[in-house]
């Protein structure tokens, strides 16, 4: 109980004071409304990503967008492609060439907004990187303080913040933390500590449904985010450390049990537990706030399993993004795939911000589809819709779909 007790207490220190001024947000998903486009967005934009031999790929497995580029992973080809904001090619890195294959393809990257840098983690070094520029040129392998495995931002001031999760019986007895912030190789802070031998939430256990429990706002100073099974929220900055923002409470049929992240009877079963009670919403991801609009994922094993949420903070009120129906404003189109037989908006949802914008995609076939059917609707459209289907066909690369977020 001591040692409990000590751990608690070097949390509490190791970080600028964890502000608790949350506020509650109660709902019950299944009452969430619906509404049309014209309601939560100012605009929509198509942008056709360029298909060439060299730049043909299948699916967005992560995105990072920058001031001038859209930087894709796709798993299936083991590449990074780099596009320019208009969609025309840019560049690519094959990660084949560094030791990735089918059986075992790239997971992730890292993008160092500060030094315009992709970080691929090296497949042959652990606690290293790969880096290469945006013209796709290969740098030098760095070594990293922190494992090259882990969830990164970096801040304008240089520093940058890691999230890792790694608990197993069989590794070293010590106390580490999720969140640690470092500059120039050296640890700064750290947040919620965790023995990666004894405790009950082992590595295997957390279920790893989005690519991040790090959410860049769309600027260099703050980030958003969220931690394992939890309902919580929370703001970052290396000036003021870290704030929770927002609590979710859910009905009881949709909620974690009090002690799921605690209690050792769930040790090495709560996937297991979770599959067996699809209702239960297990957990946070893609948030960003626009004014008064809080885009938040819930998941789950059951239908709510890629529930997507639009929280409007200043009347409380709630929307599934699946209810939402195209109008003029989107020029008829739907805003995800998940409404016309997709499933890419299942798995990636808004898969990045730039702080003005929302991206996510859909294929070409999908978009060409819905112009089939809804020639009627699609009488007057706007010339550069005009312009691109003129230019597509269901074989070339997915659309990249630009969402303006309205500031009512």
């Amino acid at each position: 109980m001591k040692k409990a007790i000590v751990v608690i207490l070097l949390g509490i220190l190791c970080f600028p004071a964890l502000g608790q001024n949350e506020r509650i947000l109660r709902l019950d998903p299944n009452n969430a409304e619906g509404g049309n486009f014209s309601d939560f967005f100012e605009r929509i934009k198509f942008i056709p990503l360029e298909t060439l031999n060299a730049s043909s790929f299948n699916n967005v497995d992560q995105l990072e967008v920058t001031r001038d580029f859209f930087i894709i992973l796709d798993k299936e080809t083991n590449s990074i492609l780099i596009f320019k904001r208009n969609g025309k090619f840019h560049s690519k890195i094959s990660a084949t060439k560094l030791g990735y294959s089918k059986m075992r393809p790239i997971y992730a990257f890292t993008y160092n907004n500060l030094e315009q840098t992709i970080h691929i983690p090296n497949p042959k070094l652990r606690y290293s990187t790969v880096r290469f520029d945006l013209n796709g040129k290969q740098l030098s392998s760095t070594k990293e303080l922190l494992q090259s495995t882990d969830n990164l931002f970096f801040f304008s001031d240089r520093s940058v913040v890691s999230f890792k999760y790694a608990a197993d019986p069989r590794m070293k007895d010590s106390t580490v933390y999720e969140t640690v912030l470092t500059k120039a190789g050296k640890i700064q802070n750290k947040l919620f500590p965790y023995n990666q031998t004894r405790s009950s939430l082992i590595s295997r256990d957390i279920l790893y449904a989005a690519q991040s429990f790090l959410y860049p706002q769309g600027n260099d100073s703050t980030i958003l985010f969220v931690r394992p099974y939890e309902y919580d929220i929370y703001s970052l900055n290396p000036r003021d450390g870290a704030t929770k923002r927002f609590n979710f409470v859910f009905p009881g049929q949709n909620s974690l049990p009090k002690e799921f992240k605690t209690d050792s009877i769930f040790k090495g079963k709560r996937i297991a537990y979770l599959k067996s009670n699809p209702k239960i919403i297990f957990g946070l991801s893609h948030v960003y706030i626009f004014k008064q609009l809080l885009f938040v994922r819930l998941k789950s094993f059951g239908s709510e399993a890629t529930y997507s949420l639009i929280y409007d903070l200043a009347s409380d009120r709630f929307y599934d993004v699946s209810k939402i129906s195209p109008d003029v404003g989107s020029t008829f189109f739907s805003i995800s795939d998940n409404s016309i037989g997709g499933v890419s908006f299942d798995n990636f949802n808004f898969g990045a911000s730039d702080g003005e914008n929302l991206f996510t995609f859909y294929s070409s076939r999908k978009f060409l589809d819905q112009v089939t059917a809804n020639k009627e609707k699609l009488k007057n459209i706007p010339e550069e819709i005009n312009s691109l289907l003129k230019s597509i066909s269901v074989d070339n690369n997915p659309l990249i779909i630009e969402l303006k977020p309205k500031s009512k």
